[in-house]
């Protein structure tokens, strides 16, 4: 209660000083910045800063604004609100002319186009990273070239089109070279190395995980890096059929993430083992792999990826003939998968509240008609005056000749 009180009163006299100036408006989003360890906090002081820029006509202010709330919420976790944020900046600020308007535009562009292959909408989510890539290349911003080829790539990979997926990580990866960007460079070698092998391209795979191996880390935890590539490069050898060299690459890939002690990390490595090993017909060391695995499992989100660990538990003590087993893991898959089916719907009621599926068209589509009927009303008082000059005219040219014809008479009569 108190410090609901405080918040009150802190907001209270925040509007003594409420931004009055443009420079002002700019302080307050960067204060904005600086207070994102208290999101609630910041999602008052953004909508004040939104409201506040547009009575003063300050479109910058408002879509850079508008642009930190949709950031928010995507912190948040609220994809809806935070794409819809993102629509209203895009609006506000295209052909803006400030010099500071086209970088934003970028990360607008970005972050809409990350929201809609979130939701699986890839066609979509590349349409908006095309238009932050023009805008970013016109303009040279090479770290913004970079992320959005990245994110191109990937949503083509996502999306089943590996021919384009690799042309725009192969790009991305090349100027990450010329930045020296070692983060993107490291995840392109592992993204270009999953394209190849969805392609049952395996040895240019492998050559991919490899280098991300022999690669000389400066900036990066390698630990991390090398753990993923292994697993990735265990992966490639099952696909390809090389058993041993997948379980021993399996192997590799635990002992560095172990040494990292991240649970998430390692829980998706234990669970592949196990499932190779239990393909392989090895029950005894597939059944301590997944109850390692299990162990790890609280520490996941809730995801059919994930939980299918239950599932494949389940089919190792069944070949087993452990059926006590075989209910206990069928019974906890059943109730994990129940529990994702909850989430889905409440997902469901966020995305038809926000109707993800059609508000890019709809926002858009509602500016249209409010812009063609401002060109109606335009249209309709151009034709008003116009219709005033010719009535006047003919008025005047009434009266005229009604002078004339006077003047006519009068002579008529006199002569």
């Amino acid at each position: 209660m108190i410090r609901e009180v405080v918040f009150v009163i802190c907001i209270s006299a925040s509007l003594y000083c409420f931004p009055n100036s443009r420079d002002e408006i700019d302080q307050y989003n960067q204060g904005t910045i600086d207070l994102l360890n208290d999101l609630d906090s910041c999602l008052v002081r953004v909508d004040y800063t939104i409201e506040r820029a547009e009575d003063i006509g300050y479109e910058y202010g408002q879509g850079y604004a508008l642009y930190l709330k949709g950031y928010i919420h995507r912190m948040q976790d609220d994809l809806g609100k935070a794409f819809l944020a993102n629509l209203k900046g895009l609006n506000i600020l295209a052909g803006n002319d400030d010099e500071r308007a086209p970088e934003t535009l970028v990360r607008l562009y970005l972050n809409t186009g990350e929201i809609l292959v979130k939701h699986f909408k890839y066609s979509e989510g590349i349409q908006y990273y095309s238009e932050g890539l023009e805008i970013a290349k016109r303009e040279k911003l090479n770290n913004w070239i970079i992320d959005l080829n990245y994110n191109t790539g990937n949503a083509y990979w996502r999306s089943g089109d590996l021919a384009k997926a690799i042309d725009h990580i192969h790009e991305a990866f090349k100027i990450a070279q010329q930045e020296n960007d070692e983060y993107t460079l490291v995840n392109s070698l592992n993204q270009m190395g999953l394209v190849f092998k969805d392609n049952e391209m395996y040895d240019t795979a492998t050559l991919f995980f490899n280098r991300i191996l022999t690669h000389p880390y400066e900036g990066l935890d390698a630990d991390k890096y090398k753990g993923r590539a292994y697993h990735n490069l265990a992966n490639t050898y099952a696909q390809a059929g090389d058993t041993i060299e997948a379980i021993t690459a399996f192997y590799k890939a635990l002992e560095y993430k172990q040494k990292r002690n991240r649970p998430t990390e390692i829980f998706i490595t234990q669970n592949d083992l196990a499932e190779l090993f239990f393909k392989n017909g090895d029950l005894d060391l597939a059944k301590e792999m997944i109850q390692r695995c299990i162990e790890n499992y609280e520490e996941m989100r809730l995801d059919p990826d994930h939980y299918k660990v239950f599932d494949l538990a389940r089919k190792i003590n069944s070949a087993m003939g452990e059926h006590t087993l075989v209910n206990h893991y069928a019974n906890r898959y059943f109730d994990e998968n129940d529990a994702f089916i909850k989430q889905q719907e409440k997902l469901i009621e966020i995305r038809d509240q926000f109707k993800m599926e059609v508000l890019t068209a709809s926002f858009f589509g509602e500016l249209e008609r409010n812009k063609r009927i401002a060109q109606l009303n335009k249209a309709i008082l151009w034709i008003s005056l116009l219709a005033l000059i010719v009535i006047g005219y003919l008025r005047i040219k009434q009266i005229w000749m009604k002078r004339l014809v006077g003047k006519a008479v009068g002579e008529l009569v006199r002569e």
